[in-house]
């Protein structure tokens, strides 16, 4: 009995590192790729600029190499939401048709990369997005998340939804109204 208990733990102490390992690979990874689409305020799709072959759930290029990627540690209002659009609408004027640096930090339930995107001039675009008053920063659990700091900041300065007493977390949206069913503003993606 005592040695099964040794195997089990041996075995689920084994499985613990595999997956820390397969973080760890994903957490590596960084391209080029250019921004084909804006969905969202933390949603995008892009190109990458060579062949690249992501470790780990999530992305998977479709047929024509574009991956969706989800920006790591914020949380913008939904498109169908108050200031949705403008956070769209902000993003695109950031990075739309433009060459970003992706740094993947793992993947999400639905398969997308969570990642964090760095512009043209180096700066991190979920900082700016939170910054400028387009996205909170991603809560989880107990903590704040990474870009509390500039959520602070934003909301001292009542920057763009932070000057919307009534404007509401994603999340908190979400649960009282579902997900958005709404027809994209945009052309058809792309496939360069």
């Amino acid at each position: 009995m005592c040695v099964l208990v040794l195997v089990l733990v041996l075995v689920l102490v084994l499985v613990l590192v595999l997956v820390l390992m397969q973080g760890a690979a994903l957490a590596a990874e960084s391209f080029p790729a250019r921004v084909l689409r804006v969905v969202d305020g933390d949603t995008l799709w892009v190109k990458p600029q060579s062949d690249v072959q992501v470790r780990g759930a999530g992305g998977v290029p479709d047929s024509s190499g574009r991956i969706k990627l989800r920006i790591e540690g914020i949380d913008a209002p939904e498109i169908c939401q108050a200031h949705g659009r403008t956070a769209q609408r902000f993003l695109e004027r950031w990075v739309l048709q433009q060459t970003v640096q992706v740094h993947v930090q793992g993947s999400d339930r639905y398969r997308r990369l969570l990642v964090q995107v760095q512009a043209q001039d180096g700066q991190d675009i979920g900082a700016v997005m939170v910054r400028e008053g387009h996205a909170w920063s991603y809560r989880t659990g107990w903590t704040r998340g990474i870009y509390a700091a500039e959520e602070r900041a934003a909301m001292r300065e009542e920057a763009g939804l932070f000057a919307d007493p009534k404007a509401r977390y994603p999340r908190d949206f979400r649960a009282a109204h579902g997900p958005c069913h709404v027809v994209p503003r945009q052309k058809p993606m792309p496939t360069r």
